[in-house]
């Protein structure tokens, strides 16, 4: 009777590991507590739009009224339904709750209480679906400081339109799946003070007007004096459910005129830039972000400024650029409300 009940556990332990394989091989079947919510409604008499990320690796709130952008990242705390967070830099507060569609609570801005009262709300916008994993790996991983440094960690965060949620599973690799039915693995792991990382993770900074924007933003340390980081963007036509790339937005002949006009706004903000040329100007970044008043072109560290200078951010009204901008692009549709 013993000899079949052991039989029959090996059995049920090899089918379990099968259809965990399969899962693997197939589609991504893990589902961490990572979320997306965006909701419209008010802050104060001003109309508004409140993003609200969760991952387990952190979250943000942003929140977005005609007249104000507010961004908190730090000291975030959700236990249950009830938010409350705080951004150093800027002395702003939020304490609120959300009740299945409806977020409600009080903004603190510059010493100011506001009141906000809002509806969970995708018009125009996009549902999303939040991908997150990470693990240690044990190795050999020598590190500037540490010959014998052993772990590698490893973390992900994808944020993907409801629209493309299942051509992002299809082209998942049996490798990457693997890694998203881990999990979030090692997050209690005590890692020595030199190791290596590497660390993917997306935000959610604009979704409205039938346009979605994601920040990506990556850290990687290999050993050496320091790690690399970088920030980019891609922006989402969800109309059309296609890309958004700068040649959508400048009329052809920008890559003529717009690097002196780049070198002079980068001077004028004290870039210190590596090479500066008069004569070509700085090359126009294909990385860019779109605001309501102007276009920010992003350069990563080395680009064209040294390491210290980090991710350099270059504006340009859009008023200086009236003969580059298509008529009819995209761009129209967040600078007309």
């Amino acid at each position: 009777m013993k000899h079949t009940s052991r039989i029959i556990s090996v059995i049920f332990f090899y089918f379990v590991l099968f259809c965990t394989m399969a899962s693997a091989q197939n589609k991504y079947k893990y589902t961490p507590p990572s979320w997306y919510k965006r909701f419209v409604g008010t802050a104060g008499n001003e109309k508004c739009i409140i993003h609200v990320q969760k991952s387990c690796k952190g979250a943000v709130v942003i929140i977005s009224t005609l007249t104000n952008e507010v961004m908190l990242l730090d000291d975030i705390l959700f236990i249950n339904s009830k938010i409350e967070a705080k951004n150093l830099e800027n002395k702003s507060s939020i304490r609120a709750e959300i009740n299945d569609t409806r977020l409600t609570g009080i903004l603190t801005l510059n010493g100011t209480q506001i009141k906000l009262d809002a509806q969970e709300d995708y018009t125009n916008a996009s549902r999303l679906k939040l991908y997150e994993y990470s693990y240690v790996e044990e190795g050999n991983f020598p590190t500037f400081g540490d010959e014998n440094a052993k772990y590698s960690y490893h973390y992900s965060l994808s944020i993907v339109p409801e629209s493309q949620v299942d051509a992002f599973e299809k082209k998942l690799s049996p490798e990457s799946a693997k890694y998203y039915l881990m999990g979030l693995k090692g997050e209690n792991i005590e890692l020595p003070p030199l190791h290596y990382d590497n660390i993917n993770y997306q935000r959610v900074t604009y979704n409205q007007d039938g346009i979605l924007t994601i920040q990506s933003n990556y850290y990687i340390y290999e050993g050496g004096a320091h790690g690399m980081h970088g920030q980019s963007y891609t922006h989402y036509d969800l109309e059309k459910n296609k890309t958004i790339v700068l040649e959508d937005i400048l009329l052809d002949g920008y890559q003529r005129k717009l690097p002196h006009l780049l070198l002079k706004k980068a001077q004028q903000e004290g870039v210190p830039l590596l090479f500066p040329d008069e004569e070509k100007g700085i090359e126009v970044s294909k990385n860019f972000l779109f605001k309501a008043n102007k276009i920010i072109f992003i350069y990563q560290p080395y680009e064209i400024a040294p390491y210290a200078a980090g991710v350099v951010e270059i504006g340009i009204p859009y008023n200086e650029i009236k003969t580059l901008l298509k008529p009819n692009s995209p761009l129209k549709k967040t600078t007309q409300n």
